[in-house]
């Protein structure tokens, strides 16, 4: 009986608690035009909050934005099956951050195009001819 009841709280109390774990929790921070910064389990995207969106894909690693544009670092790194399967996201996030490749994007949200991705050069290149303000910054 005793065990029983040690179960049941168990039960009752996990909900309460949540799955501990590599940046479990979510993030959201609105862009204008629909689109939002989306952080969830380590894998940070900008998308369109509608369907058919339009999304520049985790992971996002810094962004600007003002009521025109939105501009992004994302670090690109296609997992290998293995990958996927045996690490954790944790440990997936960190193969992110040491083998990826920077890619840089361009959200034109007056026209809702997005441009990318591209190397530096090409990025400076499409910034220029968009007319995106200099105030907006990656690191």
């Amino acid at each position: 009986m005793r065990k029983l009841i040690y179960y049941f709280a168990i039960i009752l109390l996990l909900p309460l608690t949540g799955c501990p774990g590599f940046k479990d929790s979510f993030v959201s921070e609105e862009l204008g035009n629909g689109y939002v910064f989306y952080e969830e389990g380590g894998f940070p995207i900008i998308c369109r909050d509608i369907p058919n969106r339009k999304c520049i894909p985790a992971v996002v690693k810094d962004y600007d934005y003002d009521k025109n544009y939105i501009i992004a670092l994302q670090k690109e790194y296609k997992f290998k099956r293995y990958e996927i399967e045996e690490y954790s996201i944790e440990q997936q996030y960190k193969i992110i951050d040491k083998k990826g490749k920077l890619k840089y994007w361009i959200i034109d949200k007056v026209n809702d195009s997005i441009y990318g991705p591209y190397s530096k050069d090409e990025f400076i290149l499409k910034r220029n001819v968009l007319g995106v303000p200099k105030e907006l910054k990656l690191e």
